[in-house]
Formats: structure tokens, sequence, C-alpha cells
């Protein structure tokens, strides 16, 4: 037997038992028997004399919530000691709580990403990569006129081969007097419209050019360039860039066959102006850097 009361209160008292039985109730204090597991739920309203709600309050007895389960963010079952829970036993939320499948979809880097929430496009990772490499590579000309390949579908050319059939713009030959040298700037920039106008105004003596012979390898290359030619004489070597800005320069006296090499492999990409001068005459080359 337990007894609960209510002391010192002119209002009406009206008892509710759950779970036991009431066994004298005189309106402040009963007396309830409970079952053999002592669980039950006391609830008493408390109202005026004109049956106006005042108070209400609930005890538990003996743990008459029972714990439930709910699944959390990460899919697990957590207990619910308020009751709250949407399953009344661990292995009911267990079988309940994996029931969202996982899905897949592609990342900014078109990458198959799994997303277990459900929310992705793809039902299988199989499918997913079917379709994430949808977008098909383009390509787009750099500032040194090199085609640069746009995985993101934004260039403005489908295959490498239209790419390059477009990105070397066509520039006119011209013409600068540089170290006593004329000078091709490449990018149309000269002052000079033939090299026989920049030769009968450079300082230097004008020479036919096509006196030296050349050989040049790799041309196009990536650092290195191999220069072979014949020279009996005082031999001047300048590289400069389209901005006629000297980045290489070497005078040596040579023999008969002269090699060197020409590292540009600390410059940008693109397209620079080799000059080769000697006593039988002049050599303009173009070097390109890729």
């Amino acid at each position: 037997m337990s007894l609960y009361s209510a002391s010192n209160n002119e209002n009406n008292l009206i008892w509710s038992v759950e779970g036991g039985n009431i066994i004298e109730n005189n309106g402040n204090s009963i007396n309830i028997q409970w079952g053999n597991q002592g669980i039950g739920l006391i609830t008493l309203v408390e109202s005026n004399i004109c049956n106006d709600f005042t108070n209400v309050f609930t005890v538990n007895i003996g743990g008459q919530i029972e714990p439930t389960w709910d699944c959390n963010d990460n899919f697990a079952c957590v207990e619910q000691s308020d009751g709250s829970g949407n399953f009344q036993s661990l292995e009911e939320c267990e079988a309940n709580c994996s029931l969202v499948e996982p899905t897949w979809d592609c990342n900014d880097n078109f990458a198959c990403v799994e997303l277990s929430d459900g929310s992705g496009n793809f039902q299988s990772l199989q499918e997913c990569e079917a379709n994430c490499s949808s977008v098909e590579p383009t390509w787009d000309c750099n500032d040194n006129f090199a085609c640069i390949e746009q995985s993101d579908g934004s260039g403005n050319f489908q295959s490498l081969e239209e790419c390059e059939a477009n990105c070397s713009i066509i520039i006119e030959d011209s013409w600068n007097c540089v170290n006593d040298a004329c000078v091709d700037p490449m990018d149309g920039t000269g002052i000079y419209d033939s090299l026989e106008e920049c030769e009968a105004n450079c300082s230097a003596t004008s020479i036919n050019e096509t006196l030296i012979n050349v050989n040049i390898y790799p041309n196009p290359s990536s650092n290195i360039f191999n220069l072979e030619f014949n020279s009996d004489s005082e031999t001047e070597i300048l590289v400069t860039n389209i901005l006629g800005e000297q980045v290489y320069f070497e005078s040596t006296k040579s023999n008969g066959e002269f090699n060197t090499q020409i590292d540009l492999s600390n410059y940008s990409k693109g397209i620079y102006n080799l000059t080769i001068k000697t006593s039988d005459g002049i050599s303009n080359h173009k070097l390109i850097l890729q």
C-alpha cells in the first residue's frame, strides 16, 4: 500500500491512477495498491470552487515510461528514455533504421560520392560512373597560343585538332633593331615591315641572313634547344622574347663546326626569337617553348 496526499488545499482535487487501484480516497489523500511490478502513474487535477481549472501534476511511479528507440542521423539506434521513440524495442528499431538505401552523385571533380541519406541522383556506383563523366572535355587557347584542355566543357573547341588549327594566330613578321641585329619580336610590334628595311636602318652591317646554315633541334622543345652551324669567326647568339627583351646571350670564337645548347627551362612557354650573327651573316629563327 502507498499513500499520496495534497495537504492544506481548499480546492477540489480529482485523482486518477494507472497501474494500480485506489483503496481509499478522502479528497486530500489516497491509498493505492500497486501490481507486482510496482509500475504506475498518478495524475492530480486541482480546480477551485467554480470548477475553473487551476493546476495539474503527474507523478511517474516505479518507471512508468517504458524505454523506446529512434534512428539518429547516422542511422544508428538510440534509446529515448522519455518514451518519444518510434520503436518499442531495439530489434524493431534496427530492422527499420537502415531502410534508407545509399545513393551516389557527381561532385565538382566529376567523381562519384556516396550519399547515405538517399538524396543522390544515382542508385548504384556503376550508374553514377556511367553518367558522371558525361561532360566531354573541350579546349581553349591560352595567352601563349597553346591549347589547354577544359574539363568542365567550357572550351571553345571540341577537339585538340580543332583548337590547334585555330589557336596559332597568324602574326605578320616585323623587325626591331636589337644590339645591332634585326630581331623579329613575333607579335607584329616591330617598327620595320621587312628584314631589308630593318637592315638598311640598323647600325649593323647588312648581310644576307641565308648565308648561315643553322640546325636547331628539337624545335619545339620543353627546355633545351641544340644548335649546330659552321663558323670561322666571332659568333654572337642572342635570344629575345616577344617584347624584344634579352633572355639569352652567348659570344664565342669558333673554327669550323660549332655546337651549343640554349636552356629556356626557366622561362614561360611561348615563341622566342633566335639571332645568330657571324662575319658570314645574320640568321633569324623562331624557337617554340612548350
